[in-house]
């Protein structure tokens, strides 16, 4: 069994979750990885975040802005269980709808939908700002090579070194 697999085992074995259905959600574009976990017995759902600190994940700015959010009264997934020390969190599960799903479903709510989501812009804006890393050139520059660095490979077919190499004559 991978480490990060029983690193996860040990997490959830210590929460009511530890016998919960766990299925694959989509991630995003870093090393977090998202498990939806389902209660067989009560049918409730919530959300296994996998940060691995050893990739220089840190669930700390989730759980910063996740407070952040709720102190100045908008919605954010509560945190439900975590272990900061191996990267871990249990989530509340905010669903899969997204606007096209429910305006597919339901044209009449196109109104409601972008008035709610104009008031959550205009609450943060109006909202203490929020400390976080600034989006600098540097940090800037280092996101921008996450395409590079992590679709090189399967695209072109060379090793990090040889392109490395390359670019660099």
């Amino acid at each position: 069994m991978p480490e990060r697999t029983r690193l996860a085992a040990d997490f959830l074995s210590q929460t009511p979750w530890a016998r919960a259905h766990i299925a694959p959600l989509a991630g995003d574009a870093s090393n977090r990885k998202y498990e939806r976990l389902n209660d067989p017995i009560s049918g409730k759902t919530a959300v296994l975040m996998d940060a691995p600190p050893e990739k220089g994940e840190d669930t700390g700015p989730f759980i910063h802005v996740a407070n952040h959010l709720r102190k100045v009264g908008l919605s954010a997934p509560e945190i439900l269980f975590e272990d900061r020390k191996n990267g871990f969190l249990i989530i509340e599960d905010l669903g899969d709808d997204l606007f096209s799903r429910v305006l597919k479903k339901h044209p009449d709510q196109e109104r409601r939908l972008y008035t709610e989501a104009t008031n959550v812009l205009i609450a943060l804006r109006q909202a203490p700002p929020l400390s976080l890393k600034k989006y600098d050139p540097d940090l800037m520059t280092e996101l921008a090579c996450l395409a590079f660095s992590k679709y090189r490979d399967p695209v072109v077919g060379q090793s990090a070194q040889n392109a490395e190499k390359a670019f660099a004559e």
